[in-house]
């Protein structure tokens, strides 16, 4: 394996760096440890991750693959990616890196289940699992839920996708926050047990280019 300079750091990294977006998604951990085994019996020691990439998960099953082999590699991970809605919940901040060591420490100590772990679990209960840690909120498990775990009861109320498709589907105003989420809980009420669903068709009206069916309407 040929190794180049990684710019001025005097450290050499392969020229083929392994990505990792898809560990603890699509990439079960058992499938995830044997290709990352594989790349590094191959000679590569450049191995990139982020904790956006499946809520952390992909960190996860990382550590676990490199467990006594992490001194044979260089690993690169991101942390400007959106973790959670609003004007902190991405960036490179002091917080923002304090929660990702967070989430790292509790994934070491076992407070992190397993994917297998989490398929069997209430979706209440993965909820306030992972919301104790720092930076972890409920729109980041409830993305987790849906598109990792594939939860189909699913309905996130905090997210402004959601928010935006129900206003031009079913009317109301996006200013009126707490109304609007009353109104869409109500409504969600009645596509149990498929929210998940309802999610996505929110998502793709909410896209639509024409006249909105937002007001300033607020009654409930």
């Amino acid at each position: 394996m040929e190794y180049r300079l990684l710019g001025r750091t005097g450290v050499r990294v392969s020229p083929l760096c392994l990505g990792t977006f898809n560990f603890g998604a699509a990439t079960s951990e058992p499938d995830a440890v044997r290709i990352t085994h594989a790349a590094m019996d191959a000679g590569i020691n450049f191995i990139d991750t982020a904790d956006a990439y499946h809520a952390g998960a992909s960190e996860q099953v990382v550590g676990k693959a490199l467990e006594g082999r992490r001194d044979r590699v260089v690993l690169a991970t991101k942390v400007h990616g959106r973790m959670r809605p609003g004007p902190n919940g991405a960036g490179l901040s002091r917080n923002k890196l304090a929660a990702m060591r967070d989430l790292a420490t509790r994934a070491r100590a076992g407070e992190v289940p397993r994917r297998s772990l989490l398929l069997r679990w209430p979706q209440e209960r993965i909820v306030e699992r992972l919301t104790a840690v720092r930076g972890v909120g409920r729109w980041t498990v409830e993305m987790l839920l849906i598109f990792n775990l594939g939860f189909p009861d699913v309905l996130p109320l905090d997210d402004y996708g959601v928010r935006k498709g129900f206003v031009r589907a079913f009317g109301g105003a996006l200013t009126a926050r707490g109304l609007l989420e009353r109104r869409m809980a109500r409504r969600g009420e009645r596509w149990r047990p498929y929210r998940s669903v309802a999610s996505w068709y929110l998502w793709r009206i909410a896209e639509l280019r024409g006249p909105s069916r937002e007001s300033d309407d607020k009654s409930p």
